[in-house]
């Protein structure tokens, strides 16, 4: 079968390509400029690149970027890519297909997902058989999730950028491969992925028995009326971090209903607001922030972002510095934020998205996906103890996946006495606020990650002000049976 496609014509063949992904013959590219990172206000995307096995082949050859080898900050060096203004005339963009295909995965079977790259915010379409799919881009790259009942499917990919069509369609056989592991994910719209479990929470489906619920309040309640027996004014907080899917409901593919109804952290809170503890719903917060510039949740990961964590930073301690004045959060303006493309984290992996491994360190290269984000780092006008800093929260500058150190047991000491005392005990969530919560307190106790023992004997030597649990809402059971 012979499609017009890009620069003449595709001949797409019924046998995948080597790649197993793509199977088109002819494409290609204008040259493309490149220009300086902008650590304000970044509006660039990155420079095309060319998977040797699973991208659409391209005629121009494909720059690598390298991160800086003396970098101190989260930091790379790729090059962005100019976009076309969508104003451009019509001669300047006719004869190129400016939409690739890098990857094409089954997320939930029937269903795959296409990523790849397009120009600066462009407006998705995919065409597959009868049925036309369409999703926003983010900072250059998209997916679309789609319809597909066989082993191939013969897509029609085009963007749109205020409306007006940039370049060629992209008209080309995929072949979607299976997912890696386990963990499924589900493709969302506008380049936004979500962990499959979430569904649960999400539908409703995962309900406390009022038995379960009890015993859940007389656990809490006991522990609180034991400090108060024993004189300690220690507080105990859970902030439970709601799932992407939670704030993001929209962007759930609509075959998935959300429940009607209380949920299982509505059902949580209030049974922990009931046995006298102090619950931080952050559902509200995220709501009024979930449109920002800087996202809550990573795309490409399950984790909120440094943002996200900084939004629920800013609602624990205008809680907490209602008693200690001295502890109140800093502005966002008392913080770097450096937004560059950064190598995704856990859902490419999911979904077999990658070569090699998430914790390999070191240069980007053609195979990796990349996600534009903002690392947060503190001003230089803020004195910071070096113990906190110390502790690198991600492997590497060219990557957001936490670092094995920030999953360790530690313990800080700023020496202000002015400042309250606390024991955290937190999840993978942990890692995104895990200094921005040590610098406001004098002495921070860290249980290794995932270690919820309810230290009663911590609490009484130390004299702590606060039992912190920071805790995804996927990860409810953790409260309820710990």
């Amino acid at each position: 079968m012979v499609f017009s496609a890009c620069n003449g014509t595709a001949d797409v063949s019924d046998t995948p390509s080597q790649g197993g992904e793509v199977s088109e013959k002819s494409e290609s590219s204008l040259p493309e400029a490149e220009s300086t990172p902008v650590e304000s206000e970044p509006e660039e995307s990155i420079p095309e690149e060319s998977d040797p096995v699973e991208s659409v082949p391209e005629e121009s050859e494909p720059e690598e970027s390298t991160p800086a080898e003396e970098s101190t900050s989260h930091e790379t060096s790729t090059s962005p890519e100019t976009s076309v203004p969508a104003e451009e005339s019509k001669d300047e963009v006719v004869n190129e297909c400016r939409v690739t295909v890098k990857f094409c995965r089954f997320s939930e079977k029937p269903y795959a997902v296409v990523l790849g790259k397009c120009d600066e915010g462009a407006t998705i379409t995919l065409t597959c058989g009868n049925k036309t799919y369409t999703s926003e881009s983010w900072h250059g790259w998209y997916s679309v999730r789609f319809l597909c009942t066989a082993s191939k499917a013969e897509v029609t990919i085009t963007q749109k950028i205020n409306g007006k069509q940039v370049g060629y369609a992209l008209e080309t056989t995929v072949y979607p491969k299976a997912a890696g592991t386990s963990e499924g994910v589900v493709a969302g719209g506008n380049f936004q992925f979500f962990y499959q479990k979430c569904l649960r929470d999400f539908q409703h489906t995962n309900l406390y028995n009022a038995g379960t619920l009890d015993n859940l309040k007389t656990r809490v309640a006991g522990r609180i009326s034991t400090l108060k027996k024993a004189n300690l004014d220690t507080e105990i907080i859970y902030m439970v971090v709601p799932a992407a899917m939670t704030v993001y409901p929209e962007l759930v593919p609509e075959q998935y209903e959300q429940g009607k109804g209380d949920s299982r952290m509505d059902q949580v809170l209030d049974t922990l607001s009931a046995a006298g503890a102090t619950v931080i719903d952050l559902r509200t917060a995220f709501e009024e922030h979930k449109n920002d510039e800087y996202p809550l949740y990573f795309k490409t990961d399950s984790h909120w972002t440094d943002y996200g964590a900084f939004i629920a930073y800013q609602e624990l301690f205008n809680h907490i510095s209602k008693s200690f004045p001295e502890a109140a959060p800093r502005s966002f303006e008392e913080f770097n934020w450096k937004g560059d493309f950064y190598k995704s984290g856990d859902m490419p992996v999911y979904l077999n998205m990658i070569s090699g491994s998430i914790y390999e360190n070191g240069k980007i290269t053609n195979s990796d996906i990349l996600e534009y984000g903002w690392y947060r780092t503190f001003d230089k006008s803020v004195s910071v103890n070096k113990n906190i800093t110390s502790v690198p929260r991600y492997r590497a500058d060219v990557q957001m996946v936490y670092s094995t150190e920030v999953t360790w047991a530690h313990t800080f000491n700023t020496g202000r006495s002015e400042l309250p005392s606390c024991m955290v005990m937190h999840d993978s969530f942990g890692t995104q606020i895990f200094d921005i919560l040590a610098e406001r307190m004098d002495t921070t106790v860290y249980p290794a990650m995932w270690d919820y023992t309810y230290k009663a004997s911590t609490i009484s030597t130390k004299q702590l002000d606060y039992v912190i649990y920071i805790l995804a809402e996927w990860n409810l059971d953790s409260v309820v049976y710990n």
